[in-house]
């Protein structure tokens, strides 16, 4: 990157040559995702919002380079991949997992986040979820959602890729607190609904209107047997997202879990009062991720109904169906649904521009090694905790691109100084650091902050 000056005038152009300087919107997911755009998809805690982002991140990764942020149960992400790949019988060789909190309200995590990204080639995707959990402990108010979403949208123009983030909402169904500060900072906002255990999708706001009508899917569990190495303690675990119209549903009998919730509502301190989603999660243990799931089969047989505005309490139909189970009646545990065959892919992937040579590179990014090992077969790497993360840590090892486009050896080593010159400390304290930050900081990381702060089309004056 060449040298700058605080006092260097800004980059301002004629509008006569504004097509060399302003990049058109690109998709990466038609009518869901684009380059250097920030999308929300917000529902209730529950409502499927998950299985909607990993079923994103997974058929991106089929072509393109994806990120996935999970920094709430990764190892119910772990399950649904298994699960997803089990059932469409594919691999994941774009997906790359950071296991814990991006730490949006942390410019140096922030920058180690962009150069993690560098040194896995560049991305072009990143799902994220969820956003509640990066605030830690901070107040979800507009001026903290406004300073999240200046950090999503560095990362997106720094690395020409798009965000999707998850969000929630109140168990009314309003907006995410902040949300006047969120849906301004999106450039696109879907809703996730969840209603007789039919997933809705649609469009809440859209900058540009194109490439996307509501959607409405069903969650499916994979059958133990379809997925290779399989816990047969983690059975409702392993769910993949299918559109409505494909799925068979019967009234079959309940499954493990979902007579597990019942026994709780059964509980005299529930069966009369009715139980919150908190109780019932403390009395069986179920992730709360998929408490929704089981229940909403409860209230769609009837066994269950709800009281009040948030809680949920056992039906007389309900207290018959236990009872049968405490006498001793045997109930098979097949699941509930089961899906007619494994279809096609649920979203459009925008990847014309990928090359051919190597699916995970792509023209006008960084380059990037393939996934695959010697045998051809594809899997999915975690990236290392950013935490402490340098920018040398960060930089990757020359190696040659693929025969056919070009002969010379490319890199994208970083130069680092070796101390923090004055100069350095100039331009930080330009940007708010303190003289105290600045002591604190390795030379790698004060510079990471400088290429943060100073990418083109976005650095400060």
């Amino acid at each position: 990157m060449s040298e700058r000056t605080l006092g260097k005038r800004r980059n301002v152009f004629h509008a006569n040559d504004r097509k060399s300087h302003i990049k058109p919107t690109e998709a990466v997911i038609e009518g869901i995702a684009y380059r250097r755009h920030t999308t929300i998809i917000e529902g209730m805690a529950g409502s499927g919002k998950s299985h909607v982002v990993t079923d994103l991140a997974a058929t991106t990764a089929q072509s393109l380079r994806v990120l996935y942020i999970t920094n709430e149960s990764p190892e119910e992400l772990d399950a649904r991949l298994d699960a997803w790949g089990a059932f469409h019988r594919r691999g994941l060789p774009g997906l790359h997992i950071l296991p814990e909190v991006a730490g949006l309200f942390d410019l140096s995590r922030v920058a180690a986040l962009i150069e993690s990204a560098k040194s896995l080639g560049g991305l072009d995707l990143i799902v994220h979820d969820i956003l509640s959990n990066e605030f830690e402990g901070r107040e979800e108010s507009n001026e903290n959602m406004a300073v999240a979403f200046q950090a999503t949208q560095r990362v997106t123009r720094v690395c020409d890729c798009a965000y999707i983030i998850s969000a929630h909402t109140g168990w009314s169904g309003e907006h995410i607190r902040g949300g006047s500060q969120a849906y301004g900072s999106a450039r696109r906002v879907l809703q996730v609904e969840n209603s007789d255990d039919v997933i809705t999708l649609k469009v809440q706001k859209a900058n540009v209107t194109r490439g996307m009508d509501s959607r409405r899917f069903r969650i499916v569990q994979v059958p133990l047997d379809a997925v290779p190495n399989a816990d047969p303690k983690r059975a409702e675990e392993y769910t993949v997202l299918l559109p409505a119209d494909s799925v068979l549903a019967n009234v079959g009998p309940l499954s493990d879990r979902q007579l597990q919730i019942l026994s709780c509502l059964a509980l005299p301190i529930f069966s009369t009062s009715g139980a919150f989603p908190r109780d019932i999660i403390q009395h069986t243990k179920i992730p709360k991720s998929t408490i929704n799931n089981a229940t909403s089969v409860l209230l769609k047989r009837k066994l269950a109904e709800h009281h009040g505005k948030a809680k949920i309490i056992i039906t007389e139909a309900g207290r018959v169906h236990w009872q049968a189970l405490n006498d001793g009646a045997k109930l098979d545990r097949k699941p509930t649904e089961q899906a007619t065959n494994a279809g096609s892919l649920n979203w459009v992937i925008c990847s014309n521009e990928v090359q051919e040579i190597n699916p995970l590179v792509r023209d006008g990014s960084y380059p990037v090694r393939s996934e695959f090992d010697a045998s051809g077969s594809e899997f999915v790497r975690t990236l290392p905790s950013i935490e402490g993360t340098t920018t040398e840590q960060a930089t990757t090892e020359p190696f040659e691109q693929p025969s056919g486009k070009g002969s010379d050896v490319v890199s994208n080593t970083v130069s680092v100084p070796y101390m923090i010159t004055r100069d350095m400390r100039q331009r930080l304290r330009g940007f708010g650091e303190t003289d105290a930050e600045i002591d604190r900081m390795t030379p790698q990381q004060a510079w990471a902050l400088i290429e943060f702060f100073e990418m083109d089309g976005v650095g400060c004056a």
